[in-house]
């Protein structure tokens, strides 16, 4: 009887060496859930609950691309949103790219956990049917009357079908530093935008890119896989274009005048960056970006 005792002892404290040695399990990576944060007709937000365990370095982003049917449309761009070890929410807009036609239509979104400059190593596909129109095109009434109806509610389907993206009813505040407070935008001499928050966080983003500076001096860059946009044209226009696209130009610069708050130095260095071999409509494409860099959040 005393040796079974002793038997059984030393095989419960074995079993307990080996639970101490082997520590609690990680967390698995995983893109828990999606929802929607706001829409409009050129852009979605997607609020993502994601849990990441470290395995594949500190440069990790979540992406999200527009398609119809299984294949990735063409016109799409997104701004990732940022991944660090644990459980957290992220924030990644998705939108239509430079280029893309007046209004054009997609079913599904893919959001993806990614390696800056590499592969995705996890993703999720969504039912998500949208009408998409870029900023400023003239939409049909009854595409304006369809972009008002509400997001059906998150719902587990079988597996051969995707899941329903989700209307966001009740959000905290997103995983992202310095979104409170006046923004400070700048245009530094290498053509770059930084955008420097209330909270000391600082934003440069630059072509392909982003790098954010956090108030306790910590930075991460992420590599955006946005669609290439069209080739502007070649050839000349002819003299009444160029006179509506030469006016084009001056409503561009003044806008981005007006978010760098008419500081000279920003202007200055955008006109530097920008030099004086540009086609007219290559400045128009630089320009269109330099705005869109100052004013996405």
């Amino acid at each position: 009887m005393l040796r079974f005792d002793s038997l059984l002892l030393r095989s419960v404290l074995a079993l307990l060496g080996l639970v101490l040695v082997a520590g609690p399990a990680r967390a698995a990576n995983q893109i828990e859930s999606v929802a929607i944060a706001s829409e409009s007709a050129g852009e979605v937000v997607l609020d993502v609950v994601y849990s990441y365990e470290g395995d594949q370095g500190s440069n990790v982003a979540i992406s999200a691309v527009m398609a119809h049917d299984g294949k990735a449309s063409q016109h799409y761009a997104y701004r990732p949103g940022r991944v660090e070890p644990g459980r957290h929410r992220t924030r990644v807009a998705l939108s239509t790219a430079q280029g893309a036609p007046d209004i054009f239509s997609t079913n599904q979104i893919e959001v993806a956990m990614y390696v800056g400059g590499g592969a995705a190593f996890l993703k999720r596909q969504f039912s998500f049917a949208k009408t998409w129109s870029r900023p400023g095109a003239a939409l049909p009434g009854v595409i304006r009357f369809a972009e008002l109806r509400p997001r059906l509610a998150l719902q587990r389907r079988p597996q051969a079908e995707l899941e329903q993206i989700q209307p966001l009813e009740v959000l905290g505040p997103p995983d992202e530093a310095g979104q409170a407070g006046a923004i400070d935008r700048r245009v530094l001499p290498d053509g770059s935008v930084e955008l420097h928050y209330a909270d000391g966080t600082i934003r440069r983003r630059f072509a392909g890119g982003e790098t954010i500076t956090r108030p306790d001096g910590t930075s991460s860059t992420m590599l955006f896989q946005n669609a290439q946009p069209p080739t502007p044209p070649t050839a000349p226009p002819d003299p009444a274009h160029a006179n509506w696209l030469d006016a084009e130009n001056e409503r561009l610069l003044g806008i981005i005048g007006t978010l760098v708050g008419h500081d000279e130095q920003s202007i200055q260095n955008y006109l530097e960056r920008e030099g004086a071999g540009r086609t007219v409509y290559e400045r128009i494409e630089a320009r269109t970006q330099a705005v869109g860099w100052l004013v996405s959040p």
